[in-house]
C-alpha cells in the first residue's frame, strides 16, 4: 500500500512538473494506472475491501473522467454498505463529467435500488438526446422511472428516443409498444 501511495504522490507532482511534455505524462500516468490496477487486485482477491476501496479512491482522484473506474469504485462503496460516499461518488461523477452522456447513470442506478424514482428524470433527462447517444440503460432507467410514477407519456418519447437511438435493442421496441397500449394506443 506505502508503494502504491508513494507512487501516486510523485505522479501528482510530476504531471504538473512535465505538463509541456503531454506523451510523456500520458507514458507515465499508464505506469502509475498499470501499477495501481495490480495493486487493486491482490487486497480484492483475498477480500481486503477496505484497502481494494483506499487505492480505489486515490485512482479516482487522478483519473476523475474514468467511468469504468468510477463504478467500479462506486459498487464497492454500496458493497461494503458505505451508502453515503456511495451516492458523494456517484454525484461528483456526473457533476465533474458534463460530457460524458452516461455520467448521470451510476447515480440514477442508485435511486433505483432504492426506489426513489422521482430523483431519476433530472438526473437523466438532459442527456437523453445527447449525440452519441447515452447507454441504453441510460433510457432503461429513466424510462422504467417514469413508468413507477405514471408518466406514461413521458416513458413513452423516452422510448421512442431509445427505440432511435439504439435500434438494434428489440427489447426498446417492445417497451414503446406495450406503453402505447397502455396509453390506448
Amino acid at each position: 500500500m506505502k508503494r502504491i501511495a508513494t507512487g501516486l504522490v510523485i505522479a501528482l507532482f510530476a504531471v504538473p512538473a512535465l505538463a509541456q511534455d503531454s506523451d510523456r505524462v500520458a507514458e507515465i500516468m499508464g505506469y502509475v494506472e498499470q501499477r495501481a490496477f495490480v495493486e487493486t487486485k491482490a487486497p480484492f482477491d483475498v477480500g481486503d475491501y477496505p484497502k481494494t476501496i483506499q487505492i480505489q479512491r486515490m485512482r479516482f482522484v487522478l483519473n476523475p473522467q474514468n467511468e469504468e473506474l468510477a463504478t467500479n469504485l462506486i459498487w464497492m462503496l454500496g458493497n461494503v454498505e458505505y451508502h453515503t460516499e456511495e451516492l458523494a461518488t456517484a454525484i461528483k461523477f456526473r457533476l465533474q463529467n458534463p460530457q460524458n452522456p452516461d455520467r448521470g447513470l451510476p447515480e440514477a442506478f442508485i435511486y433505483q435500488t432504492l426506489k426513489a424514482y422521482a430523483r431519476i428524470p433530472g438526473i437523466i433527462e438532459p442527456d437523453i438526446e445527447r449525440t452519441p447517444a447515452p447507454h441504453g440503460n441510460t433510457f432503461r432507467v429513466l424510462g422504467h422511472a417514469y413508468e413507477k410514477l405514471g408518466f406514461y407519456k413521458d416513458a413513452l418519447r423516452v422510448w421512442e428516443l431509445a427505440v432511435r437511438a439504439h435500434p438494434e435493442d428489440d427489447v426498446f421496441v417492445m417497451l414503446r409498444d406495450r406503453t402505447r397500449k397502455k396509453l390506448g394506443g
